[in-house]
């Protein structure tokens, strides 16, 4: 077996895919002659099977009966009553000799699917009338193969049908013959061909590393029963895969994946990545996904950091490779756009698609291959923008009881919800989700404070803001004279660590516009100190995170932001709390935007 494979223990039992059919009224529908064009349909032959077909001394079919035969499935396929379509090569059209040294040599499995089953479904297809031009067949293997054509002029798969009489819609006792004039060739999908080419090998067997097959012996072919115990003559094509890359109607963060591109029923496009562009972008994501406390650790925890490091490392790599060429279909025609079948939960808590330029994805493109489902491109460069991939933008909004964890007994917290006729006309900008938190001192004196959990930080640089809403946001007649900024002091705290790593200066915090939602960014704290605290020169402050919590639930989350009114306790003990500021404080939400790191690129 492919040593990219797990195999699972305990069978599963489920129905069988194939339609077992008896002889009787049901069997009788199917031979209706009124789906046969009258010229088109052969002489229904009752007492023949399609194994005495292709056994016959006349039938053209030799070698293709060698092959079955070989395969040890002549009797158990082809002499049954189950209903099928065979489409036969005649003789001398394929390298019977190579088919049978396969077999020979123990591959025995992939010959049936790749070429005997490959040839024959379920149920009557006859060759009559106009076949439409999209008439696809599900064959045995599960590929989906096109039968088409008109007037005695009939290809399957565009191999032409022996136009000659009784070379096609022979009826027999278990189903219908087509001789054809040359075997198809048997096409890989777009996982399949993942494993061959060389090239993509390094991102082949990532995505396979996370394969299992499951054996549903109900997919498969019954043999003899040997000791009392069923036996099975193709178990390759009873083993289904399971990958949680095939997920792609999943939104948690762990199982994501871009879709079953190892099927046959949608039609994809892909792109693959070198090997050596490969290397050189997983050096570059693993530094973003350094799992690790700077502190104490023991071997298990690093152990399990490592492996999480080694996980989103390169699953980010691949999340937006995938393109399900259906979708495209209810996109703009004009857009110069594909949107990623990766399906996730964005800032606000909603469904996110992420859509890409066309001619972008198309650069370094040094291959292309048509495949079964789909198509597959081969890139030499990943020029995908890292801040669209892995170093995303974070939003916590304010007012999600989830996203604040703390709040003293001097606080208030209080979600206010404000909708477009409760919202003063006059304010400038509009609110995220429509919602606030207000956090309010219960006593004249109180210092309200709140602590935000900042969750899915990488082990990256950010600029963060909060953003602000002004006390008249449902107040049409309060003044703007009555208005009053807040001043909020800022800690920010990551680890197991209590100490904060980014603090403001006491009464010199962040300062609001009062008369607007107004978004403030944290200051770079030094240069702020060296300016004399001159709000108006104050610039961005980069925080750097120093481990990454990609994927932690709330509880595992460490990153904490502690937002507290910051009063000059001193003066306020001889002259009362400061008139001219806002103790309370309203947040609509926190972004984190990220920015580079030269340490990182």
């Amino acid at each position: 077996m492919n040593k990219k494979f797990k195999f699972l223990t305990g069978v599963a039992l489920i129905s069988t895919m194939f339609f077992a059919m008896s002889c009787n009224d049901e069997w009788d529908n199917h031979y209706n002659d009124g789906a046969f064009v009258d010229g088109d349909a052969g002489q229904l032959n009752p007492s023949m099977t399609l194994l005495d077909a292709i056994k016959a001394e006349d039938s053209q079919l030799h070698d293709f009966y060698k092959v079955v035969d070989a395969c040890g499935c002549a009797d158990s396929l082809l002499n049954q009553t189950r209903v099928y379509t065979l489409w036969a090569p005649k003789d001398g059209t394929f390298n019977v000799d190579s088919l049978l040294g396969e077999i020979e040599e123990g591959r025995r499995d992939n010959v049936l699917k790749r070429f005997v089953k490959a040839h024959m479904t379920n149920y009557l297809h006859p060759a009559n009338g106009t076949l439409p031009e999209n008439n696809n067949i599900l064959l045995l293997n599960k590929k989906v193969i096109n039968f088409t054509g008109s007037n005695a002029n009939y290809t399957f798969d565009n191999v032409a049908l022996s136009a000659e009489a009784g070379e096609y819609n022979v009826r027999l006792s278990n189903g219908l013959l087509h001789k054809l004039e040359h075997a198809i060739e048997y096409k890989v999908n777009i996982w399949e061909y993942l494993e061959q080419d060389e090239r993509i090998s390094q991102m082949s067997d990532f995505l396979y590393s996370h394969n299992e097959r499951r054996f549903e012996p109900g997919l498969a072919i019954v043999g003899p029963t040997v000791n009392g115990e069923v036996t099975y003559l193709d178990s390759a094509s009873a083993f289904v895969n399971s990958n949680f890359w095939f997920k792609d109607n999943t939104y948690d963060k762990k199982t994501t994946g871009f879709g079953q591109i190892d099927v046959e029923d949608s039609t994809f496009t892909m792109f693959a990545i070198t090997n050596e562009v490969w290397d050189k972008m997983v050096e570059k994501t693993t530094k973003y996904y350094n799992f690790r406390y700077a502190d104490d650790i023991n071997e298990a925890e690093k152990e399990y950091y490592d492996s999480l490091q080694y996980l989103y490392a390169r699953k980010m790599l691949c999340n937006h490779l995938v393109f399900n060429n259906n979708e495209q279909r209810y996109e703009d025609v004009h857009s110069d756009s594909l949107m990623s079948t990766c399906k996730y939960y964005g800032n606000s808590y909603k469904v996110v698609r992420r859509k890409f330029a066309k001619n972008e994805l198309m650069d370094g493109v040094i291959d292309s291959k048509e495949l079964s489902n789909g198509i597959i491109y081969i890139k030499d460069n990943y020029n995908f923008c890292d801040f669209d991939i892995w170093h995303d933008t974070i939003k916590l909004e304010a007012e999600n009881s989830n996203n604040y964890k703390y709040t003293t007994i001097n606080t208030i917290p209080t979600s206010n919800y404000v909708n477009k006729v409760s919202k003063n006309k006059d304010v400038e900008g509009e609110l995220s989700g429509n919602t606030y938190l207000q956090i309010a001192p219960k006593a004249e004196y109180d210092s309200p404070e709140v602590t935000f959990t900042i969750p899915n930080t990488l082990s990256a640089s950010y600029n963060i803001r909060l953003v602000f809403v002004p006390a008249h946001i449902t107040n049409q007649q309060m003044k703007v004279e009555e208005l009053k900024p807040t001043r909020i002091s800022v800690s920010l705290t990551e680890g197991k660590s209590l100490e904060p790593f980014y603090k403001t200066d006491m009464i010199h915090g962040l300062m609001n516009d009062p008369t607007r939602i107004d978004s403030v960014y944290l200051f770079d704290v030094d240069k702020d100190r060296e300016n004399g605290y001159d709000v108006s020169l104050r610039e961005p402050a980069k925080i750097k995170f120093d481990r990454c919590e990609y994927g932690y639930t709330t509880e595992e989350t460490t990153v904490q932001l502690k937002l507290r009114f910051d009063a000059d306790e001193e003066e306020e003990m001889w002259w009362g709390p400061d008139p001219n500021l806002d103790r309370s404080f309203r947040l609509d939400c926190i972004i984190l935007e990220p920015v580079a790191d030269d340490e990182l690129e």
